[in-house]
């Protein structure tokens, strides 16, 4: 959330900067203006940029946060064999697999995944 945050000041700032070059430039009057509402309508448009960006943001953490329960339950109940290169479950913590069943990491991971509702989120966990 902090990120979140950051690029929200950044945003904050940006307006800010937007404001300021319409207001300098309606000191100045006369041709000063034009080029200050074209500088202040690119920092608008950067604010705005930087707000949706941070909201997105925001929505994608509160989703992560949401299905961590979920997914550690499912990775602290398993365990990785390096041996055979699979992961195996000593309790019945997951309905789709037999006690002491070997599955493939890359199983597994679709597991936690599916635990911890993670399906709409593209990419990384954390970015």
């Amino acid at each position: 959330m902090k990120a979140a945050s950051r690029i929200a000041w950044a945003g904050t700032c940006c307006g800010l900067a937007g404001a300021i070059a319409l207001w300098i430039g309606a000191l100045l009057g006369k041709g000063a203006f034009a080029p200050a509402l074209i500088a202040a309508l690119v920092c608008f448009g950067y604010a705005l940029a930087l707000y949706g960006w941070a909201g997105a943001r925001r929505a994608r953490v509160t989703i992560i946060q949401r299905g961590m329960p979920g997914a550690l339950a499912v990775w602290g109940a398993a365990w990785y064999c390096e041996e055979c290169d699979g992961v195996f479950f000593d309790s019945p913590a997951a309905p789709d697999v037999a006690e002491h069943q070997v599955i493939t990491p890359a199983a597994f991971h679709r597991m936690v995944w599916k635990a911890g509702r993670f399906g709409g989120i593209p990419g990384r966990l954390v970015g």
